[in-house]
């Protein structure tokens, strides 16, 4: 089967899926755009941009969530997608829905990654519900669509990832080692109790260092 962008796929499917949840309201006829990045460092943190322009990329230790992105044999180039940022264009068509903030895929020939990553700040015992809620409520929507909905289950992995930064707790980058040192040490994520989202076959988890 051919591959397809998925950021065409969003928009030609996202349209109609809220339309048909939506039939009391006129059929939306706006053009929404999808605000993207590709990042393949080999290391970084991520931010939330919303409301803002630039760069969601940020140095090691100075963002929300820290990535490390493959091994010291593969580097993977990542497609952050400001998903909240696009649904968020459709006004009252998507009100009600939940959405996380980023969609990340692996654009590579690899394929190993399709990621919905979720970022918070604070103790995560007060974010989880929330958070978990719309994780949960974006795949359900993507799941709404066709094409997209079958191109996402051919990536080899499919995660749903709450980050909820405390400030209290110290980066793993603060350790003098090298990258592989740093990379072997990082602590395993936490599984997530998520029946909702463990159904439509994604891992979900709780981590703010993303090992891939």
């Amino acid at each position: 089967m051919k591959w397809s962008n998925m950021e065409d796929l969003l928009i030609a499917e996202f349209v109609p899926v809220l339309n048909e949840r939506h039939p009391g309201l006129p059929p939306f006829s706006g053009t929404p755009v999808v605000e993207s990045e590709v990042i393949s460092d080999k290391a970084f943190d991520i931010v939330d941009v919303k409301g803002t322009s630039g760069s969601i990329k940020r140095l090691l230790s100075e963002g929300n969530a820290s990535y490390y992105n493959g091994d010291n044999t593969v580097t993977y180039s990542l497609n952050f997608i400001s998903f909240e940022a696009f649904l968020n264009q459709f006004g009252d068509w998507s009100k009600d829905d939940g959405r996380c903030d980023y969609l990340v895929y692996d654009c590579g020939e690899s394929k190993q990654y399709f990621i919905l990553h979720e970022l918070s700040y604070g103790h995560i015992s007060n974010k989880r519900s929330k958070a978990r809620n719309q994780l949960f409520q974006t795949l359900n929507l993507l799941s709404k669509t066709d094409h997209l909905w079958n191109q996402i289950q051919r990536f080899s992995r499919r995660i749903c990832i709450l980050s909820c930064k405390d400030a209290t707790v110290a980066s793993p980058l603060q350790m003098a080692d090298g990258f592989m040192q740093i990379y072997a040490k990082l602590p395993d994520p936490i599984p997530m109790p998520a029946k909702q989202i463990t159904r439509l076959n994604f891992e979900a988890v709780e981590t703010c260092d993303i090992k891939l």
